[in-house]
């Protein structure tokens, strides 16, 4: 008996490139909030999708909220740390963690977008 041959679309795997960096931008003195060690916003781009990411530590726990855009985006997760983290109803994933990702995963239906080498260490700035 013949069967139905199945398609599946092969997911593509493209490498985000950091393309913002709120610790290596200079810092304007005497700003509110500005030179702030604890909090940090990170932005990579791929092929058309952005992950957008902001970071803050509160002392032993790391909370973030990131953003993805771009191709099929509206049904991206990120896979971070083992766990698949999804947007809620505004389209944003919120975690916290003791330790800051020094990767991660976003996934949509068409795209996987590797986020790799993120150094939390100020020195390091990337």
């Amino acid at each position: 008996i013949p069967q139905k041959a199945t398609s599946f679309s092969p997911l593509r795997r493209l490498k985000a490139a950091l393309v913002f960096d709120s610790w290596a931008a200079p810092q304007v003195v005497g700003v509110r909030g500005s030179g702030s060690h604890s909090d940090r916003r990170l932005k990579f781009e791929s092929e058309g999708i952005t992950l957008d990411m902001r970071a803050e530590n509160h002392g032993e726990l790391w909370s973030f909220v990131a953003h993805v855009s771009g191709y099929h985006a509206e049904q991206g997760n990120i896979e971070c740390g083992g766990r698949e983290l999804t947007p809620n109803t505004h389209g944003l994933i919120q975690w916290e963690s003791v330790r800051p990702p020094t990767t991660l995963t976003v996934r949509t239906p068409k795209v996987s977008m590797e986020v790799s080498r993120i150094r939390w260490n100020k020195t390091g700035r990337k």
